[in-house]
């Protein structure tokens, strides 16, 4: 009985956790407050405890009915945990390395759990009541776990989902034919296509400003690491066209699937590289005008590779001369520990940092640009720039302030980057 229920159970877990767990996104969008995500996530996360709770017991409660009936306890014992072990083993390698990578979430899920079922059932006294309980207990978490999961985001319609080894990647689309993809549970935006407008009034418009900073150059180089959707390089074609050449890293390969289907992204105007942006670097032997750092896991946290004071050593030696590194970050408007300690690093190696903050809520996009030459951006200072920019600019010069490296406060070192620490002291103010 213990074995059925907690297979019952499991094959609930799919659908309840996605249900609960878009209702704590939901919440969390509209208040940003921690005691909302957590009415929610809670009941989530019991869904998942209690049937391993239940799966718990029944090691020990094979052993007692053994004792009971088996002179052999030591050997019966020894041959029960053995196979315990041998499940634990297979249950943390077969879904991590085969299973989800190949199948998905649910379809592994209802791999483990049929089999508890089945055996449960076996195993149950055959009565006429219990039977057709048994049967049609199964039956309804079949069903139930079959069942379409699409979140349930206000005024979207969710286009696609996909699985990788990496994220849960949706697309979703708005009343007005606006696309956004959204990495796992949905608490942020990846990227953005509209198909009429080309600034989107967020992070990704102030990145349009750097290639004027090179008049004099006929073809400006640039490198975006984090591809996601390709606001970047769609909006750098509609501004730059073929004056400028880039090349775009993307870890995720359903990312860029994703992004060729539904955001217009043309893999003709831009180089796509499918490889870890850390390891790129490491390898590649060119040099660009205007490297982009747009990479993050967990939807809000950067990766800690590419936040250290040798990562950013590497970004310096593959700029030319007057190059120009610019990064996104989401940090709090005051009391900043990640971007303090994520700035300071980066000042100790470029010449010249700037730090903007974009937004007036408590966590905002901040815009980190370095160089190892003074910039000012401001649109008379970029007499070039077309009508369109120019209140960006203007925006940005009115919020950018330099930031100078301070040898008494701390950096991020490949030794030590606790940017998962630092990245929740950003999200939930502890």
């Amino acid at each position: 009985r213990l074995v059925f229920l907690s297979g019952l159970m499991f094959l609930f877990v799919p659908w309840l956790v996605s249900l609960l767990g878009s209702q704590a996104v939901l919440r969390w969008r509209e208040t940003y407050n921690i005691y909302s995500l957590l009415v929610w996530w809670t009941p989530a996360v019991g869904v998942l405890v209690l049937p391993l709770a239940v799966l718990g017991m029944a090691s020990p409660f094979l052993m007692k009915i053994y004792s009971l009936q088996n002179p052999h306890f030591g050997r019966v014992s020894g041959g029960i945990s053995f196979a315990f072990t041998v499940g634990s083993i297979l249950g943390v390698y077969l879904p991590t390395f085969w299973l989800i990578p190949s199948y998905g979430t649910r379809a592994t899920v209802m791999v483990f759990a049929a089999p508890l079922v089945l055996l449960g059932i076996f195993g149950w006294k055959r009565t006429a009541p219990k039977a057709l309980f048994i049967v049609l207990a199964a039956g309804t978490a079949a069903l139930v776990s079959l069942s379409p999961i699409l979140p349930s985001f206000p005024d979207l319609r969710i286009l696609a989902q996909e699985e990788s080894p990496y994220n849960f990647i949706r697309v979703a689309e708005d009343a007005a034919g606006n696309r956004y993809m959204m990495f796992n549970a949905g608490l942020g935006i990846q990227s953005i296509y509209s198909p009429t407008e080309k600034l989107i009034g967020l992070y990704y418009d102030y990145y349009n400003l750097l290639p004027f900073f090179f008049p004099d150059k006929a073809k400006v180089k640039v490198l975006v690491l984090g591809l996601a959707g390709g606001t970047i390089p769609r909006q750098y074609e509609y501004f730059f066209g073929e004056r400028v050449d880039l090349t775009a890293v993307e870890i995720d390969p359903k990312a860029i699937e994703l992004a060729r289907q539904y955001f217009d992204l043309d893999p003709s105007k831009i180089e796509i590289v499918n490889e870890d942006a850390r390891i790129f670097m490491q390898t590649d032997r060119q040099y660009y005008d205007i490297i982009i750092v747009d990479a993050f896991q967990n939807e809000f946290e950067i990766p800690w590779t590419l936040t250290t004071e040798e990562f950013w050593h590497l970004v310096r030696g593959h700029l030319t001369d007057g190059g120009i590194m610019a990064m996104n970050l989401i940090g709090r408007r005051e009391e900043d520990p990640l971007g303090e300690r994520l700035t300071n690093t980066q000042a100790k190696v470029f010449g010249y940092t700037y730090l903007a903050s974009l937004g007036e809520e408590t966590q905002v996009n901040k815009l980190v640009v370095a160089s190892q030459r003074p910039l000012v951006f401001s649109g008379t200072s970029l007499p070039q720039l077309p009508e369109e920019l120019r209140n960006t600019a203007k925006f940005l010069s009115q919020r950018t302030l330099p930031v100078t490296h301070d040898p008494t406060k701390p950096i991020l070192t490949d030794d030590r980057a606790p940017v998962e620490i630092l990245t929740s002291t950003v999200l939930f103010g502890q």
